[in-house]
């Protein structure tokens, strides 16, 4: 939100750049690599889990902002949008399968969705004015943007943690499952007479 938020401050005041040039270089940008890159990430997601995937995005994100603030050409501000798409590729997979992984049951998966939707306007709403906050305060683009990177740089390692705690309650599941007995087999008694038509010839 702080990027969205200063990227057309940071077009127009730093870069002087047109509208055509701004919307080419960053919506344009974006979308392509976001959609080039939404099947390859569906396929690793099959491979690694939607957790793993959001802690790679935003692993990949802590990227964009610092990309935004050494940007000093269309050419950078359109690198930074490529580099957004591809962490949005895996974000939106993080958004759509997140819930088989994280609600717990399928029966929460909807109270699951209804509190991140609400999260996110929360978000949407507050961080949008601090990063522009930060940047009035402060005159600069350097605060708000490294603060960005920070704060895509926790996501990723909260992200991993996260993984490591499902993986941990996986085992201890699987572990504590009580493993049935095999079924008793009675073997024949000794000694015992056959049946007649054992005795029968062919």
């Amino acid at each position: 939100m702080f990027c969205d938020a200063l990227l057309p401050i940071l077009a127009t005041t730093k870069l002087g750049m047109a509208y055509q040039d701004f919307a080419h270089s960053t919506q344009m940008a974006a979308k392509i690599s976001l959609l080039a890159l939404t099947l390859p990430i569906g396929w690793l997601n099959d491979r690694i889990g939607a957790v793993r995937i959001c802690a790679l995005s935003f692993g990949v994100l802590t990227v964009y902002p610092l990309l935004l603030l050494s940007a000093q050409s269309v050419t950078g501000i359109g690198l930074a949008s490529v580099v957004l798409g591809i962490g949005l590729a895996g974000v939106g997979m993080g958004w759509m399968l997140g819930p088989l992984a994280l609600a717990g049951t399928p029966e929460k998966a909807p109270q699951y969705m209804a509190i991140h939707a609400t999260l996110v306007g929360v978000r949407a709403v507050l961080f949008q004015f601090l990063g522009v906050g930060l940047y009035k305060l402060t005159g600069s683009f350097t605060v708000p943007l490294i603060v960005a990177a920070c704060a895509f740089l926790l996501g990723s390692v909260q992200m991993v943690m996260l993984e490591r705690t499902l993986r941990s309650a996986r085992r201890a599941t699987t572990a504590t499952l009580p493993v049935s007995p095999p079924d008793p087999v009675t073997p024949p008694a000794t000694g015992a007479a056959l049946p007649a038509s054992s005795l029968a010839r062919p």
